[in-house]
Order: C-alpha cells, then structure tokens, then sequence
C-alpha cells in the first residue's frame, strides 16, 4: 500500500486522475508535495505532522522529510526516501484506487531530542505479474527482522492475505479494498485499521485502534513517466 495506517506521513506518490493516457494506461500522477497530518487518539492526546516531499526524477525516488510534535511535547524529524525500478512502476500505482504498492523499498531515518537516532530499511520482492510477494525490514543491527510474506491478492494484484514474522513472533494480516468508496482495510490480531483516499488516491483519512488521522495537502507535484 501506498501509505502505512496512522503514523506514517504519505509518500510523494499519488494519484491524479483525467490525465494523459498512453497506451492505454495514465501517463502521469500527481504527487503530494507538501502536507499535514493531524492524528487525534484517546485520552485526548494529538499530533502534528507537517512534510514535505521531492521526487527525484533521474534517480526514480521519492524523499520525505516529516516534522512531528505532539501535545506531551515530543518533537521529532523523520526522512523516508523510497526506491522505484522504473518511472512506469510509478505511475502504474495508481492505476486503481486505492493504489498499489509498486516501490523496491523505503529507509526512514528517525531523530530528535533526547533519541537515538534509527534508521529503518524496508525491501519489497515481487512477482511476474508485479504483485507483491514479501517485504524485510530492519531496524538496526542485533534487532529483530520483520518478515512479511503475502500469499493472495486481488485481481488488480493488491495483497488480501500476508503472514508476518518478527523474530520468533508470528501473526497474520487480511487486506481489503472497496475502490467505490476508496478505502483500504487491514485487520490483525482483532484489529482493523482502514485508511480512505481521496479522488486522486491521496491519503485523506485513517483510522486504527481509536484514532484518526487527517491528511490535509497543501501543493502537490507532477510525476510523468
């Protein structure tokens, strides 16, 4: 997916629809240049996440940098860059919505007052078809590994079924897509977190475990291929 739920800002990666076509399939996206994210959880707690992306067109990868605060008064910045194989794999994201996940692989460096800072590397394996087929990621060395291996997918090859590992911890997640209301749904472990986008496949709104999370973007940039 496109977006992790809650937590997580969106990638420069979204999707713009009555663009040119070509051959068939769209011929550019437009990706969120910068944003806010607002969560709001219980107990009253909230958070702010303002961001910015730019994608970078020779190297085919998208950096973000992300302010957080919060009102315990935590501060931190995270930079996620995110890798694609090709300009088309971009673009052909979105192709439905909510999009597919087409990225090799994200890092994302956290830090901030008082933290050590981490860096976390996420790689993603796929298929023939371009579906999906596990995902590794690592924190840093010593950690446990997360391992997610997808096992079924929908017919415009989104993942429906993933177990996941993480060190000697193992569970299992379910996936699904209602594309006329646009939504995403993950269900693990007696949870569901669903995440809805807008028209153009932006991130608009999640919700998890008793909190929202509103994607508010301000400018945007056009990614063709």
């Amino acid at each position: 997916m496109v977006i992790a739920f809650l937590g997580c800002a969106p990638l420069a990666l979204t999707a713009q629809t009555g663009q040119a076509v070509r051959g068939g399939a769209a011929a550019c996206r437009t990706g969120v240049a910068t944003y806010r994210l607002v969560t709001a959880s219980p107990g009253g707690l909230s958070s702010t996440t303002d961001g910015s992306c730019v994608f970078d067109r020779t190297k085919t990868e998208s950096t973000c940098t992300n302010l957080y605060s919060d009102t315990l008064g935590r501060r931190f910045t995270s930079v996620s860059v995110t890798r694609h194989a090709s300009l088309a794999d971009v673009v052909d994201e979105v192709s439905v919505n909510p999009p597919r996940n087409l990225a090799l692989g994200t890092t994302t460096t956290v830090s901030g007052p008082g933290l050590d800072a981490t860096t976390t590397t996420s790689l993603q394996t796929y298929d023939a078809r371009r579906r999906p087929t596990g995902v590794t990621a690592v924190q840093r060395s010593g950690a446990p590994t997360s391992t997610t291996v997808y096992t079924s997918w929908d017919a415009a090859g989104r993942p429906t079924a993933a177990t996941v590992t993480t060190g000697r911890q193992g569970g299992s997640q379910t996936f699904t897509y209602d594309d006329a209301a646009r939504t995403q749904s993950m269900s693990s472990g007696g949870m569901t977190c669903t995440q809805t986008f807008d028209e153009n496949g932006n991130p608009a709104v999640s919700r998890c475990g008793g909190s929202t999370a509103t994607t508010t973007v301000f400018t945007t940039q056009q990614i063709c291929r």
